[in-house]
């Protein structure tokens, strides 16, 4: 709940300078004598709720860990972007990673296994392809 409360804070800052150019501009034209329908107030009310609906789901999801750490990514499978030779590139759930190949060269879409992480180098390895 404390978490989700700091987001409605942020996303309400970011909207503060728009709601006053908003009302500046509404009492600007008041004062001039330039009749503002009703309808008016109601579309700057829904684009203001829609703009703020939009700027919470975006913070709200920055919020969000990535769902791959160090301690859930060995096991899982990933494709080679480049080749592995040793070293290269391997995509890992949606994340692209540098890797190194246990197993000697490994050519590039092919279906390595993480094996191991030390710091932010993936150890993989691949399966041996039947013939």
């Amino acid at each position: 709940m404390r978490r989700k409360l700091g987001v409605h804070f942020k996303t309400f800052l970011l909207l503060v300078d728009e709601l006053i150019i908003a009302v500046i501009i509404f009492v600007v034209l008041w004062r001039l004598g330039v009749p503002i329908p009703f309808w008016a107030y109601i579309l700057a009310g829904v684009g203001c709720a829609g703009l703020y609906w939009f700027l919470y789901r975006v913070l709200l999801d920055q919020r969000r860990k990535s769902p791959v750490s160090s301690t859930n990514i060995i096991g899982h499978k990933g494709r080679c972007v480049t080749a592995l030779d040793p070293e290269g590139l391997v995509r890992v759930q949606g994340e692209t990673w540098k890797a190194v190949s246990q197993c000697g060269a490994v050519a590039e879409g092919d279906e390595v296994t993480v094996a191991d992480l030390q710091g932010l180098m993936l150890v993989v390895t691949t399966q041996a392809k039947p013939e």
